[in-house]
């Protein structure tokens, strides 16, 4: 991503704390770190505790950084409490484009998903699903009529909303790309 947008900062929300441990820029901590600045390109934020407050000053500061890419590791990180999403990241997704600054989520748990978040996306990669309620949204989200789930173990479904077709199915990421 970086080679595409080579003026770009990428910011990487990694709840799990394993997935980006080996990137630079990896900080671990409580408080929200501040925007990168001079030649850095990438920051990897590992909340030891998820705060509110913090996560929401973090992509304040995204918004205002931009060019940028955010990337979230787990979309379920900004649900807080039983119904709140995080307003930060709505007004990052609405206005996206226009800032710049673009966003690639991911998660597991579809249905806990407010539906602006799902609503504003315009790439949609779908992959293995064990609940039903989730399968069937996420069928929706690639536009496919057939029922089922991927045949292959890397295999996943693919929808653009530039195109406006049905998903396509995928092997895996090298017939993909």
């Amino acid at each position: 991503m970086l080679e595409l947008y080579p003026s770009a900062h990428l910011y990487v929300l990694d709840i799990k704390r394993r997935d980006f441990a080996t990137w630079p820029g990896v900080l671990s901590q409580d408080e929200a770190p501040p925007p990168l600045h001079g030649a850095q390109r990438v920051q990897v934020w590992q909340p030891i505790v998820e705060k509110e407050a913090q996560i929401e000053k973090w992509l304040h500061h995204i918004e205002h950084d931009p060019p940028a890419l955010l990337y979230v590791d787990e979309l379920a990180a900004l649900i807080y409490g039983r119904d709140r999403f995080s307003e930060a990241y709505r007004r990052l997704q609405k206005l996206g484009r226009g800032l710049p600054v673009g966003t690639i989520s991911l998660t597991q748990e579809l249905a806990g998903i407010p539906r602006q978040a799902i609503g504003q996306a315009t790439h949609v990669i779908r992959f293995r699903l064990l609940n039903a309620y989730e399968q069937r949204l996420g069928d929706r989200l690639t536009r496919r009529i057939e029922q089922g789930e991927p045949a292959h173990r890397h295999g996943f479904f693919y929808a653009s909303e530039e195109n406006g077709l049905p998903g396509f199915y995928y092997r895996d990421k090298d017939e993909f790309f």
